[in-house]
């Protein structure tokens, strides 16, 4: 995957974001990422933004937005996601990690 490819994804997933209601809130499902490392220029973590850090083989936890966006998106190879939409417990926090803040809006 190439730089470019990169940046339209996550511009594609962005203009998502900002067209959906539905999808503004970060809602905590428990569900976990882990990322393969089979990117070819990340083999070791990839950065997703400014508050998703994948580092290969380690568990990261993800609101539902982010959870769809990796399981149904051209990152699908890249990564295993875990959990279901079977239990909902409430905002996920995925401010970014330098704000201090919670929003409970990311992705």
């Amino acid at each position: 995957m190439t730089q470019q490819t990169l940046t339209d994804v996550q511009n594609y997933y962005g203009k998502i974001l900002q067209t959906n209601d539905n999808l503004k809130i970060s809602a905590c499902y428990d569900h976990v990422a882990y990322y393969k490392g089979t990117i070819a220029e990340c083999p070791h973590s990839f950065v997703l933004d400014d508050h998703h850090e994948f580092k290969t083989g380690q568990p990261v936890p993800v609101c539902g937005n982010t959870a769809n966006m990796l399981k149904n998106t051209r990152f699908a190879e890249h990564f295993r996601v875990e959990g279901n939409f079977s239990t909902h417990y409430g905002v996920f926090d995925c401010a970014p990690e330098f704000s201090g803040t919670n929003t409970g809006v990311c992705c």
